[in-house]
């Protein structure tokens, strides 16, 4: 269910992106900064970079006994999980890329629920996604690139709640 609802965000974006800015070529990605071995990641260069950096176990619905029938209903799997956003453009193409994080805020901002009415491509094992974005202290935001071992780039950080069937 993660690698469902990250990718499928990660394609929406970059559907959002290409029509917004009317290019073919791709925009956005999934994936990290960083290869194990500390290189850099292959063909993420001047594209915006999602990646995901803290899970989280979402409140469990499952174990409650239910107050209104005998019946137990089947609960969905909450899972929280916070991502990256990354405009990993080269110096030269540094405003083309605080263009693209802009937009991808905005786009951010205008959708933050994604269910299966909304957005009928929502793998059918997700529930619904919601958005939330995150502010961070600046101190904790330099303890994030540092433990990444990557230069600070523009970027932002979102909450994602994603509600699946089990």
């Amino acid at each position: 269910m993660l690698d469902q609802s990250i990718s499928f965000l990660g394609q929406f974006l970059d559907q959002e992106l290409k029509t917004y800015f009317q290019v073919d070529s791709e925009c956005a990605v999934v994936g990290p900064l960083m290869d194990l071995d500390g290189s850099t990641t292959r063909d993420i260069e001047n594209k915006i970079v999602i990646s995901i950096i803290h899970l989280e176990q979402g409140p469990s619905l499952r174990n409650r006994p239910s107050t209104f029938s005998t019946v137990q209903e089947k609960q969905p799997v909450l899972l929280d999980y916070y991502v990256l956003i990354t405009a990993n453009y080269i110096s030269q193409q540094y405003l083309e890329g605080l263009k693209m994080l802009s937009e991808t805020m905005a786009i951010f901002n205008e959708t933050v629920i994604f269910n299966h009415e909304t957005h009928p491509a929502l793998p059918n094992s997700l529930e619904r996604i919601y958005i939330e974005p995150i502010q961070i202290p600046l101190n904790n935001l330099n303890d994030i690139w540092d433990r990444m071992g990557v230069n600070y780039l523009p970027s932002c950080i979102y909450k994602i709640r994603i509600a699946a069937t089990s």
